[in-house]
């Protein structure tokens, strides 16, 4: 090879080398939010019509199921569809009758606290929650989840806590509290999802949708992987499957009516400017000290070449 030729490709290699983002796959970028608005929402927002049991007056927990949770599938489903296409009439009637039937059960219920009460009010309700059944309609189970539990969770163990905790406080106006929270529930994306102590193999898409979805109402960055990941899950029927991965397979699991929710949630708000950045970007420490590495072994072998060319 001649000096000339090597000098120039030690001097592509070393551009690679530092600029690692040429190398990043189209995976890591998301579609623009007018292409999510005409061809994502629609049809997920169709998907949560589509549950609605008009004789039962409430959303199946997925196509097919005979279970109806009150809290939180139907609570996330009447605050979608009331919210996020306002002027859909289909829309907002399936909400007023799902808002309708929820006033009904909890009626008889004594204070009902649920995690994702925080969408409406400044209720912290981040404690343990359980599962019960309200009632039975004609071979229909009715259930709540409620966080009734005595310990608050911790949102350094759990993903979903620490953005829903951080939504909390950025209502009550404490941002300092609200970004160190949210940055608590990031660090915890790997790249593929979040990864936290209930992780078991299988990565939860709410906890990707919760995570933009904070994002976005903070105003702080996100890995634009997220969002990408987030959008693979959505199935032909419209709605999200509720668990992927780390193949990005949903096999064994369902779309339902909480996850597909909190999915047109999280996409349905707008970007800021530079909410998005790259997944290697999004990642401090290891991530930072390999690229800084990468770039002095460049730099020292472009020299080295250069050197050899010189002596010539």
């Amino acid at each position: 090879m001649k000096p000339t030729r090597r000098v120039i490709v030690a001097t592509a290699v070393l551009v690679i080398l530092m600029f690692p983002s040429a190398l990043i796959l189209p995976k890591t970028f998301a579609i623009s939010q007018a292409a999510i608005n005409s061809q994502v929402l629609p049809s997920a927002e169709n998907f949560l019509v589509n549950q609605y049991n008009a004789t039962i007056g409430l959303d199946a927990e997925y196509p097919g199921a005979t279970t109806y949770w009150l809290y939180s599938d139907n609570f996330l489903a009447a605050y979608v569809l009331q919210n996020v296409n306002p002027s859909n009439i289909t829309e907002l009637k399936v909400a007023g009758n799902i808002s309708h039937t929820l006033d009904n059960y909890m009626a008889g219920m004594p204070d009902p606290l649920n995690q994702y009460m925080i969408l409406t009010a400044g209720v912290f309700a981040f404690y343990a929650s359980s599962n019960y059944d309200v009632t039975n309609i004609d071979g229909a189970t009715i259930g709540i989840t409620l966080n009734n539990g005595t310990t608050a969770l911790s949102p350094n163990n759990y993903a979903d806590i620490a953005f829903l905790e951080a939504l909390y406080y950025n209502g009550l106006g404490q941002r300092g509290a609200a970004v160190s929270l949210f940055d608590i529930g990031a660090s915890m994306y790997d790249g593929i999802g979040l990864k936290d102590v209930a992780f078991n193999g299988t990565y939860q898409t709410y906890k990707l949708a919760l995570y933009i979805y904070a994002a976005k109402v903070l105003g702080e960055n996100y890995a634009s992987s997220a969002e990408v990941n987030l959008l693979d899950m959505k199935a032909s029927n419209g709605g999200f499957y509720s668990g992927y991965n780390s193949n990005y397979s949903a096999a064994g699991t369902f779309t339902n009516v909480e996850t597909t929710s909190l999915a047109v949630l999280a996409l349905s708000v707008p970007n800021a400017p530079t909410s998005q950045v790259p997944f290697y970007e999004s990642v401090d420490g290891v991530l930072e000290a390999s690229l800084l590495l990468i770039t002095v072994v460049g730099v020292l072998f472009f020299g080295s070449c250069l050197m050899r060319r010189l002596k010539r």
